[in-house]
């Protein structure tokens, strides 16, 4: 989602993201993939190596005392190296795949420090038939990571092929605390008729402070999905979300606990191979309640809704617009839940064989469901440029504006600051190696 601040929704679709299928990784950096190739049998390994420089200009502001650790990165010259290992083996409905990044950040702190940052996770996942209508699928992970920015310092190509030319994940954290973090799912299906399918969910994270201020916080969600095709280009989807978010300490929300119920209506139409619309609409509710000393109260229902388009354009060139009101936290930063209104769109394409361009821009506003006066507001744009040297080899720039404002907004982290702007340029090289592929 493209919410700052690695803020997570608590609405229907983020809970059943892990478990979408992944599709074989064949065709080079800037290859096609057929969708008939998720069906053929096969093993694959890659290996992806990412490394790039530039320039971060940073501008903090906070109320109090401003970082008295010196722990926010300040404007100057970074540097990332990252790899990627995945390796797959299977089919679309019978699969197991791994996935492994390490990566190591260098970057200004303070007035005159640098210091380098290491990274990692890793995650697994596997998908199994039990029958002719039924099937499990499950994800586990863990991950290593600093307080990361939101989203917008991280890809902005959609993960159609392999991420080669763009480097994976957040490029730089916006303090230097460390977080650990273990995630895992596990889902089971059935295909009541050939047009319909139930799906059930359960999926659970914790989240804890390595090192500097923080607090550890644990969430789980049980989903329940009903997909139903109502014609070739017509679909419903009919989701029951229960979640609770817990926290070993806080001043404000301990723990969260919401029922969200959402419907949504898809429609679709192709008027080429290479052209065609996708219209998603949805609504529904979400209502909340918290703890504070032993004491449930009510943080009353909140009516959610999004709507989206999907327009290919023509080869290689794909337009999105989203549109959302959701209930959401900040992820590791604050345990208080916010009625959240995201815009966000894309544009990202093949400018000939060789030269893929993307363009990302969001912007959200959310206020506080607890204190009627905290509020947050974040803006992004991304804009990629890559160039295919060779099939295994490429070249890469990015510009990246990112600016949040916080405000009466109880955080876990004391130096974090109220209002934060970063512009960063980007020049890299990606080299893409295929160990094996078998078909």
């Amino acid at each position: 989602m493209c919410f700052a601040l690695a803020l997570t929704g608590v609405s229907p679709p983020a809970v059943a993201q892990g478990l979408q299928p992944q599709a074989p990784v064949a065709g080079g950096l800037f290859g096609t993939r057929r969708a008939e190739a998720q069906a053929i049998p096969g093993r694959e390994l890659t290996i992806t190596f990412d490394a790039f420089g530039g320039y971060d200009d940073n501008y903090l502001f906070q109320a109090g005392p401003v970082d008295p650790d010196g722990s926010v990165p300040q404007s100057g010259y970074i540097s990332r190296a990252a790899t990627r290992l995945v390796y797959r083996a299977g089919r679309e409905d019978r699969f197991f795949r791994g996935t492994g990044t390490a990566f190591v950040n260098r970057q200004p702190l303070g007035p005159t420090a640098t210091y380098s940052m290491l990274g990692g996770e890793g995650t697994l996942e596997g998908s199994i038939p039990l029958s002719r209508r039924n099937g499990l699928r499950t994800v586990i992970g863990t991950a290593y990571e600093p307080t990361f920015l939101f989203n917008v310092s991280g890809p902005s190509m959609t993960d159609t092929e392999p991420a080669g030319a763009t480097p994976p994940g957040p490029i730089v954290g916006i303090t230097d605390q460390r977080w650990l973090l273990v995630h895992g799912a596990a889902g089971f299906s059935r295909r009541w008729t050939p047009r319909q399918q139930v799906e059930v969910t359960y999926n659970a994270s914790k989240r804890e402070p390595v090192s500097g201020p923080g607090w550890m916080s644990f969430s789980q969600a049980v989903s329940a999905r009903h997909n139903w095709a109502v014609r070739p280009n017509v679909g419903l989807d009919f989701t029951y979300v229960l979640q609770e978010r817990r926290n070993d300490q806080g001043p404000i929300v301990l723990p969260l606990r919401s029922h969200a119920l959402q419907a949504q209506i898809e429609l679709r139409r192709r008027t080429s191979a290479a052209r065609g619309l996708v219209v998603q609409l949805a609504g529904g509710a979400t209502a909340s309640t918290f703890e504070v000393d032993g004491e449930s109260r009510s943080l009353g229902t909140t009516p959610v809704a999004s709507g989206s388009i999907r327009v290919d354009l023509g080869p290689g060139w794909v337009a999105s617009a989203i549109v959302r009101r959701d209930v959401s936290v900040l992820e590791g930063l604050s345990p208080e839940p916010f009625a959240s209104n995201v815009v966000s769109g894309q544009l990202e394409g093949l400018a000939g064989r060789r030269v893929r361009l993307g363009l990302v821009a969001s912007h959200t506003r959310g206020s506080s469901l607890v204190t009627d006066i905290g509020s947050v507001e974040t803006t992004g744009v991304t804009v990629d440029v890559q160039l295919a040297l060779t099939r295994y080899c490429a070249l890469f720039s990015s510009y990246r504006f990112y600016n949040h404002r916080l405000a009466f907004v109880g955080l876990t982290q004391p130096e974090f600051p109220d209002r934060y702007r970063r512009n960063s340029a980007l020049l890299g090289l990606s080299v893409w190696l295929p160990v094996f592929t078998r078909y």
